[in-house]
């Protein structure tokens, strides 16, 4: 019971002399000067609430600039599609070009393949119009030497008539025209009777036969004619008949095949 005693008397003996000492100030070294430990806390309140919006602002800077980094970059992203979209462009327009070139290529060859058609098909034309002049001009050669008519023979069928025969059929217009004949007396020096020359003579324009001496007909064959002269034709004499028998531009009386003889009965 004493020892208790004395035990609270001690415990409230240290705390009646601690009290004292508790409540001074108790200081702390600051950069070699003495600080109240209280007024230390104090200013760290006062530095902790100063710069806590400064961190703030500093925290709300740092996401402004983490924001500007995102706009730089998306910027820079944006820049390179635009670049992009201008190479795409570019390549488009160089494929366009390259088609336009391509196209005018094509319809260079398409020109240059219509214009050799066209060379081609104007000399075929050419060739086929040379090869037609020339079958033509041989058909026309071919028809003129078919229509060439020479004479065969001659024969008296009247007192005043002989028949003329020729190898083709005759042009009964040209063959019937008194104008395409002469009649050759080989024995009198003067024409008279069925003949329009003397033995003499040559044939010229002025001397072929007339109408008022002869009237001529073609046969019923076409390659014969009979002339029927106004005059009797003499017995026993010679006569050279000379016949303009094609489209000459210029009758030779002297080749053989232009003239015939008979002798009169």
């Amino acid at each position: 019971m004493k020892k208790t005693a004395i035990a609270a008397m001690l415990a409230a003996m240290t705390i009646s002399q601690l009290a004292p000492s508790m409540s001074r100030p108790v200081y702390a070294m600051e950069d070699g000067a003495p600080v109240k430990i209280e007024e230390k806390k104090e200013l760290s309140k006062q530095t902790e609430a100063e710069e806590a919006p400064k961190d703030k602002k500093t925290d709300a800077k740092a996401q402004q600039d983490k924001k500007t980094d995102g706009e730089v970059k998306k910027d820079k992203q944006t820049d390179a599609e635009a670049q992009k979209d201008k190479q795409t462009d570019a390549e488009a327009e160089s494929d366009k070009m390259r088609h336009h070139h391509h196209k005018d290529d094509d319809d260079c060859k398409k020109d240059k393949k219509d214009k050799k058609d066209k060379k081609d098909k104007k000399d075929k034309c050419e060739k086929k119009d040379d090869k037609k002049d020339k079958d033509d001009g041989c058909k026309c050669d071919e028809k003129k030497k078919n229509n060439t008519v020479k004479m065969k023979k001659i024969e008296q069928i009247g007192s005043n008539a002989v028949k003329i025969t020729f190898d083709n059929e005759i042009d009964g217009g040209k063959m019937c025209e008194a104008k395409n004949y002469w009649v050759q007396s080989m024995s009198d020096i003067t024409a008279e009777g069925i003949a329009s020359m003397s033995k003499d003579d040559t044939v010229n324009e002025s001397n072929c036969l007339t109408n008022g001496k002869v009237s001529i007909s073609v046969g019923e064959d076409k390659k014969s004619v009979i002339l029927r002269f106004t005059a009797a034709i003499v017995k026993d004499t010679k006569y050279k008949v000379y016949v303009r028998c094609n489209d000459d531009n210029e009758f030779r009386s002297e080749n053989a095949e232009n003239y015939i003889f008979f002798e009169g009965k």
